[in-house]
């Protein structure tokens, strides 16, 4: 039965490509600025931060502009969330997928996986916003391109490029409450077909309470060579380090280590890309390492050092892109990726010390194609997984686009995720019997702009998974036992008018069937922005997250709660230089949260701080 569906869709596929009758409707998105909402090229739901959008003046890594896109809850992970203003990593959930033991949200900079530790959760917070000219958020699996792990959606960062024979800095400093900091700083230039990007930054908080601080590092240094126009070499390197503290329950002794954590990320990844006039090729070679420190825990009366893992992730990619005709695209490639990773504990039992070292190798070729013939557009793939563990496994993907008439598209779109249980598992468990988890999306919608002056979208979807790791209450191991059937709806609009006021709301609801998910299955949010003569501007944002439910008593409902933001900006040129100076206000009604009862937001926080560019 499989063959026969791949052998239909790429005869589908093969009539498809070699059809006539074209006509090249152009991108079926609608830009607000540089933010662009609706359908990509292969039918799927799409959010694209670009250009000025990304360089949000008081932003400062990736993390911070996600939540304006509807479907995505952010919190803070596990336990790290007693701060206000933390420095402590986001984790977020894409339509309700991005629980624990893995996160099934992806990661992809420049076209290649980012793994990232923690249960493999992308730590966006550890992604410096200035390093990025492109944020597009994939909502739904994405196995086709993207291959394991690639189940809640994407998150596709494309880091920028200097201007041809220029240099340019940019420093930002910005300070608030609780002694919370944020500062970076970005250099890059170009020179004779040389190009180069350094970026720092530091981060922290000492939160409101005793032992509620945390701490982050950033460093990334990116270079390349253009040899003549032949092709493009080009390298990278990263690391990152997050030090947090858990305050622990308000009138409890805890010690100051107590579920605190200490993480280090290194990245590093060597690209050679070839453009000619309607193909781009690309081999990419990379590696993710890590480790994981729980500093202290305490299971019964006496508190014990935590646990240590570690994470090694090398990978490489062939790919190659085609647009033969106008309307046409096609996406081919090849990827191999090899991860291990090793979990260590310290119990006070010696019977119950766990020291474990796991390793797999994922083979997959894939190809992905879009065709428009007249007002209709047709996309199909298919990706073949091979896992050293696991076995096989087939990941088609289809989707349909028609434009009635300008300006208006209607989309139906199914696609496939998977992600085998070891990949980036922390908890190390015997899986011997275990299978991969797989995620199927069926989602249908419609989207209409005027001109840049209006958009409005809106889906339905389903979301179908099946053998989730859960643990089992009696022996307390992870099996392939789990099953969840999410329905949701999302709409959006916003309003533009001359690019010197905008409004737009948007509201996402999702039932899981069984309340048992620790997320909001009712949120949204409204804003409003205007940019005023003389370079000042303006924002007022409300967000609200309905029918919550306690990630550690699940059947517990949590009270609603609403959070109002407010940020001023000022751009001037003082000495030929351009700056901006910001200011904040985070939760300007102070609603409180606990960690454990996912607030996604931080308690109060007022920040206000500059950024140079040079």
């Amino acid at each position: 039965m499989k063959r026969a569906t791949v052998v239909c869709m790429f005869l589908l596929l093969f009539s498809a490509l070699t059809g006539s009758d074209i006509i090249n409707l152009g991108s079926v998105v609608v830009e607000e600025g540089s933010l662009t909402r609706g359908v990509n090229e292969f039918g799927q739901s799409s959010t694209v931060f670009s250009g000025s959008a990304v360089e949000a003046s008081a932003a400062s890594n990736v993390a911070d502009i996600l939540e304006r896109v509807s479907g995505i809850y952010i919190e803070k992970a596990g336990a790290l969330n007693f701060t206000a203003g933390s420095s402590g990593t986001s984790v977020l959930k894409i339509r309700g997928i991005g629980s624990l033991p893995n996160s099934g949200i992806l990661a992809v900079v420049d076209d290649r996986p980012l793994f990232m530790g923690l249960f493999k959760h992308p730590m966006f917070d550890m992604l410096p916003l200035d390093y990025a000219e492109r944020v597009e958020v994939i909502k739904g699996p994405s196995g086709v391109l993207f291959g394991n792990q690639a189940v809640g959606g994407v998150i596709h960062i494309s880091s920028k490029r200097p201007e041809p024979g220029k240099m340019k800095t940019v420093l930002s400093s910005a300070m608030g409450n609780y002694y919370t900091q944020d500062h970076y700083i970005n250099n890059m230039a170009e020179f004779g077909g040389f190009d180069y990007m350094v970026s720092a930054g530091y981060k922290g908080t000492e939160g409101p309470r005793r032992n509620s601080d945390s701490y982050q590092q950033n460093y990334m240094i990116k270079a390349g060579y253009d040899f003549e126009g032949l092709f493009r070499l080009s390298g990278s390197g990263q690391y990152s380090e997050v030090t947090f503290y858990n305050p622990g329950p308000v009138n409890e002794n805890w010690h100051r280590e107590q579920e605190g954590a200490k993480m280090i990320q290194r990245s590093g990844d060597i690209t050679i890309e070839r453009k000619e006039d309607d193909c781009v090729s690309k081999i990419i070679v990379y590696a993710d390492t890590g480790a994981n420190k729980f500093l202290k825990q305490k299971p019964g009366p006496v508190l014990i050092p935590g646990s240590y893992n570690v994470f090694n992730n090398y990978g490489a990619r062939a790919m190659r892109e085609w647009r033969l005709l106008p309307g046409n695209l096609i996406k081919a490639g090849f990827d191999w990726q090899y991860f291990d990773g090793g979990f260590e504990n310290y119990p006070p039992n010696p019977a119950m010390k766990i020291k474990e070292k796991r390793s797999e190798n994922d083979y997959a070729p894939y190809l992905m194609a879009s065709r428009q013939i007249g007002a209709l557009s047709l996309s199909l793939g298919a990706r073949y997984g091979i896992n050293t563990l696991w076995g096989p496994e087939l990941i088609p993907q289809a989707g349909v686009k028609v434009s009635v008439y300008e300006g208006n598209t209607v989309f139906v779109n199914a696609s496939k995720g998977y992600k085998t249980p070891a990949m980036g598992q922390v908890i190390f468990e015997d899986y011997d019997e275990l299978v991969p988890e797989n995620f199927w999306q069926y989602e249908a919608g419609v989207t209409h702009e005027i001109k840049g002056l209006l958009y409005a979208g809106a889906s339905v979807y389903q979301t179908e998974g099946n053998n989730l790791l859960m643990e089992d209450p009696v022996d307390s191991k992870y099996k392939n036992s789990g099953f969840v059937l999410i329905r949701g709806v999302e709409a959006e609009f916003d309003v533009n008018v001359l690019d010197m006021f905008n409004a737009g709301a948007s509201c996402a609801y999702m039932d899981p069937r069984e309340k048992t998910e620790g997320n909001a299955f009712f949120t949204g949010g409204a804003s409003v922005s205007t940019k005023a003569l003389a370079g000042i501007k303006f924002k007022i944002e409300g967000r609200f997250a309905k029918e919550r439910f306690d990630t550690d008593h699940r059947k517990n409902r949590l009270d609603d709660y609403h959070i109002l933001n407010a940020s001023a900006g000022y751009d001037a040129e003082i000495l030929g230089t351009d700056t901006s100076f910001f200011l904040e206000v985070k939760n300007m009604l102070d609603n409180k949260y606990e960690v454990k009862k996912y607030y996604p937001a931080p308690g109060f926080l007022i920040r206000g701080g500059m950024t140079i560019r040079i």
